[in-house]
């Protein structure tokens, strides 16, 4: 289950992705490689970057069980 924002994520205008890096959640090097991933596929980039974005100052990303297919597992 992907909470998507599509068809919103395919409009190039409406991502700010230098936002991200001027605030911190991501490196100018993971901008690279997301803006890659964008022109290849906006979906895909839209995953990428929710593994992707951190706190700001720190190294903690969203949690891994959250991409997972056991979410609901009893």
């Amino acid at each position: 289950m992907n909470g998507t924002d599509y068809p919103l994520v395919t409009i190039n205008a409406l991502i700010r992705i230098s936002d991200l890096v001027k605030n911190g959640f991501i490196t100018s090097q993971e901008r690279k490689y997301l803006n890659e991933t964008y022109d290849y596929n906006p979906l895909l980039f839209e995953f990428v970057l929710k593994k992707t974005i951190k706190l700001p100052g720190t190294e903690q990303k969203l949690s891994p069980s959250i991409f997972s297919r056991n979410l609901f597992k009893d």
